[in-house]
C-alpha cells in the first residue's frame, strides 16, 4: 500500500502547473454540483475512499466532513448525515443513528460543540463503543 501511496504522490508532484489548475477547477465544480445535489433534496452520505494516496480511515472521514461545510452544506445537516442518514441508507434506522431509547449506541464523545463548527468533529475526548469507554489516552495509545 505505501509503495502504491508514494508512487501516486510522486507522479503527480511531477505534474506541471497546467495540470495542477486543471485538478483545481475540477474541485471547484464537483463543490457546486455537491452544493446543487444537497439544495435539490438529493440525499447525500459523507465517506471516503480510503485506497487513494494518504487516505487514513476515520482521519478522512473527519477531512470529507469539512470538504461538505466547503460546499457550503450547514454543520448540522452534515451531522445528520454521518449518523442517522448514514444509518438509514444501510437499512440500520431501528437500531442506530440517534441516541433514543431502544438504540445501540455508540457515540464519541467530543470537547466542543460541533454544531458550531464541523472541525470540532476532530477533537474527541472519548468514544463509547459496545458499552466500552475509550478516554484520550486509550485512543492515542491505539494511534502508536
Amino acid at each position: 500500500m505505501r509503495v502504491f501511496w508514494f508512487g501516486s504522490l510522486d507522479s503527480f508532484r511531477q505534474k506541471d502547473s497546467t495540470f495542477k489548475a486543471m485538478a483545481r477547477r475540477k474541485y471547484e465544480n464537483l463543490k457546486k454540483i455537491t452544493r446543487l445535489l444537497y439544495q435539490s433534496g438529493v440525499p447525500l452520505l459523507p465517506g471516503t475512499d480510503a485506497i487513494n494516496p494518504c487516505v487514513y480511515p476515520g482521519f478522512a472521514l473527519h477531512k470529507e466532513l469539512y470538504l461538505m461545510k466547503d460546499c457550503g452544506i450547514p454543520d448540522k445537516e452534515i451531522l445528520k448525515m454521518a449518523t442517522w442518514g448514514a444509518a438509514e441508507f444501510l437499512g440500520l434506522g431501528n437500531d442506530f443513528g440517534r441516541v433514543e431509547p431502544g438504540k445501540l449506541a455508540s457515540l464519541v464523545l467530543l470537547t466542543h460543540n460541533p454544531l458550531e463548527n464541523i472541525a470540532h468533529t476532530s477533537d474527541i475526548s472519548a468514544v463509547v463503543l459496545k458499552g466500552k469507554v475509550y478516554d484520550r489516552e486509550a485512543l492515542d495509545k491505539m494511534l502508536e
